[in-house]
């Protein structure tokens, strides 16, 4: 009775801001979209727990925790929720636990170590998760959970929701029912039974070797796809090297990142996506900062705060910015490589980014596949733009290239905002279009040197300054 009366305390007390069930914009449609006899009989493990929320209904008499605020744990040196058999997290507010992290599970009831569910938002440096009979140790029904460490004595069940997970250690088996999860690093030892039967599970290393993959339904990728076992049936499943994937890790080291916890600063655990192609973890703050070089081991999200300066080359894989701040940048160049086969340079939020020094801002990658240069939301202003096969989109704000703008294939839409080109276009093949917002460039439409393609004007114009 007393380990009961445990677990019922720990599903009641960890509810942020909100009770009740998720909300339509955290609720990701895709589980109930495909039936279990849709599915190869292999890959409907866990299938019917989709359904469940973890939450309360609107009406419920339960006495749950204040709601409206969100929630920093730092226990010491002892994990939390030592001794529960099982923890919820739900809501919509979001959990820091800033030093140790959670340790729960081992008990004999039939239900997970940890569940997560509804929008929460938890940030956890390190789990410990012992599985609870026949359940999965560790269950997450909707929300955002970035870790370190995710240690699992058990199975890993992902339905909807974001995951990022620095490690995963000794799950036997995870099954992605829906939603993403991110992992840079998966050692188990022995096999790993790995089901798919839909979402997106994109993993930065190699599987365990000799584990099995049963697809279903959904998008894996990983590296080294040819040391497991993997019957696709229809799932998408990517090896990295070949394929490309949509994760783009960073390798955070202090031997490229200069950081000094005031001007630059490093949080692992985050996750930004620039859609449709790719995911970011983790992201380096500058605030005010004056840097010689920054050149990531991958690709990097950069959040800007203030005026910043790199006085020598900006590079990487794939780039975001975001933020209000500002960046100077003698040279800005991308190239992708490895599993980032479609390169990405991308500017929102009000960020603001100049190229200072003569050389063009370069974009390619060594698989020449189709990348992505996108302006949100800010300004990018560089003295020429070369693109080895890209997507040039704007969407708002400016895009001003005051020289040579040379695109070997691609395209160029222009939905909002405005794309200044004071020396003309050239396309080799790739299509123009303007559906809203503006292209200004000396001659007008004339300027635009299309190979082989055309212009369509949708909604926006092109016209001279």
């Amino acid at each position: 009775m007393k380990r009961l009366l445990a677990l019922l305390l720990a599903c009641l007390l960890l509810v942020l801001n909100a009770c009740g069930t998720p909300t339509e914009d955290a609720a990701n449609t895709e589980p109930s979209e495909l039936t279990a006899e849709e599915l190869p009989e292999s890959c409907r493990r866990w299938f019917d727990i989709a359904a469940s929320s973890g939450t309360a209904e609107p009406d419920s008499k339960l006495p749950f925790a204040e709601k409206g605020h969100d929630c920093t744990i730092d226990v010491g040196v002892e994990p939390c929720f030592n001794g529960f058999d099982c923890v919820l997290i739900t809501g919509d507010g979001t959990l820091t636990f800033t030093t140790m992290g959670i340790r729960c599970g081992g008990g004999r009831f039939d239900l997970p170590a940890l569940m997560v569910a509804g929008d929460v938002t938890v940030v956890c440096p390190d789990m410990e998760l012992l599985s609870n009979g026949n359940a999965p140790a560790y269950t997450q029904l909707g929300g955002t959970v970035y870790t370190d460490r995710m240690q699992v004595n058990g199975e890993v069940l992902v339905a909807d929701g974001l995951l990022l997970a620095r490690q995963l250690l000794g799950a036997k088996g995870c099954t992605f029912r829906g939603g993403v999860a991110l992992i840079d690093e998966y050692n188990v030892d022995g096999a790993a039974a790995i089901v798919m039967s839909g979402g997106q599970a994109y993993f930065n290393g190699e599987l365990p070797k000799e584990s099995t993959i049963e697809g279903g339904a959904g998008t894996l990728a990983a590296a080294n796809l040819a040391s497991v076992t993997a019957n696709s049936y229809n799932a998408t499943l990517l090896d990295n090297e070949q394929d490309g994937g949509a994760y783009y890790q960073t390798a955070f080291s202090e031997e490229w990142a200069p950081v000094d916890g005031e001007s630059v600063m490093w949080d692992g655990l985050c996750a930004a996506q620039v859609e449709p192609l790719c995911w970011f973890g983790g992201t380096m703050k500058l605030n005010g900062a004056a840097l010689e070089d920054l050149l990531p081991w991958g690709a990097l999200h950069l959040e800007l705060t203030g005026s910043n300066a790199i006085s020598g080359e900006l590079g990487g894989t794939s780039l975001l910015f975001t933020g209000d701040g500002s960046l100077s940048v003698s040279k800005l160049s991308i190239w992708g490589w490895g599993a980032v086969t479609r390169p990405v340079l991308a500017v929102r939020d009000g960020a603001e980014i100049t190229v200072t020094g003569g050389e063009e801002l370069a974009i390619g990658s060594n698989a020449e596949q189709e990348g992505l240069l996108l302006l949100e939301d800010g300004t990018l202003t560089c003295p020429a733009l070369w693109l080895q096969n890209a997507a040039l989109v704007v969407k708002g704000d400016t895009l001003h290239v005051t020289g040579d703008c040379s695109i070997e294939k691609g395209s160029v839409t222009v939905e909002g905002g405005t794309l200044i080109l004071d020396s003309g276009l050239w396309l080799g093949a790739g299509d123009v279009t303007v559906a809203g917002g503006e292209i200004v460039v000396p001659g007008g439409e004339d300027a635009l040197c299309l190979d082989k393609g055309r212009v369509t004007i949708n909604g926006g114009t092109i016209r001279e300054p």
